[in-house]
């Protein structure tokens, strides 16, 4: 059934990924699908040479999915040794073994030896977790990899190295935010400064209010329409004289029994 070793080096002491590994009650923090943990119980025990260890007793409840699952172990601690063995007690496998090695390697680092061999009892989970083993162990190591930078160091980059900004300001001394430096040193905007704005031409009246006192143009709102001089009044029209047709000429009028009417008759 699915088997998992793998070998990962730490740059930080034995001590140390020892005590990390050892702490179950904070799984939950850092490891993923654990919802929480449970210790019941740790008492000191032999270990190796018959030398003093702990043992403990706790569950784990994991949740991935649809499914919620809790299992039991039993958990020792060999410090001498630089080993922790895990003895899998109650839970949702037919078998699981599991352990850790820490050995020193360099100048103050690990080498963290990891193994995992286990069996699901309920077959829903076994076809589940068929395609899914090898990236969700690996998952779960990382994870406690990235628990021992955040504890004792700086952040682990599992992605490739990180590319430094490539910015004007940095590569090429001679980019717009050396022209804007301020005279302290400090940069100030790097952005490129905009056209100046040809001013707008005053209106043919705004430039009648001219001389001291006057009125700037710029005060003026520009909906507001200009205000003209009142015009001077004018004459009434003389009334028109009426015309009097001549005498002896036809006025244009007919009498009552149809022919013209001639004035002065």
């Amino acid at each position: 059934m699915p088997q998992h070793r793998e070998q990962r080096y730490i740059p930080y002491h034995p001590d140390k990924v020892f005590d990390l590994v050892g702490d179950v009650a904070r799984y939950p923090e850092f490891l993923p699908w654990c919802t929480h943990a449970v210790v019941h119980r740790r008492s000191d025990v032999a270990v190796s040479d018959d030398l003093p260890g702990e043992l403990v007793l706790a569950d784990i409840f994991v949740r991935f999915k649809m499914f919620r699952e809790k299992f039991t172990s039993e958990i020792t601690l060999d410090p001498h040794a630089n080993e922790i063995l895990i003895r899998y007690i109650d839970g949702p496998f037919r078998y699981l073994r599991n352990s850790w090695s820490f050995a020193p390697e360099g100048e103050g680092g690990t080498r963290v030896e990891f193994f995992i061999d286990f069996e699901f009892s309920n077959r829903a989970l076994r076809i589940l977790i068929a395609g899914l083993f090898d990236e969700a162990v690996r998952k779960l190591v990382r994870a406690f990899e990235q628990r021992a930078h955040d504890l004792y160091g700086g952040r682990v980059h599992t992605e490739g190295p990180v590319k430094k900004d490539a910015s004007p300001s940095q590569t090429d001394p001679s980019s717009p935010a050396e022209a804007h430096a301020k005279p302290d040193g400090r940069l100030g905007d790097t952005h490129t400064p905009s056209k100046p704005t040809t001013p707008t031409q005053p209106s043919q009246a705004a430039k009648g209010f001219e001389g001291p006192g006057a009125l700037d143009v710029g005060d003026v709102p520009a909906s507001r329409p200009a205000e003209s001089a009142p015009a001077e009044p004018t004459a009434p029209p003389a009334p028109l004289a009426r015309e009097t047709p001549a005498r002896g000429r036809s006025s244009g009028l007919t009498t009552p029994w149809g022919r013209p009417f001639k004035p002065g008759r």
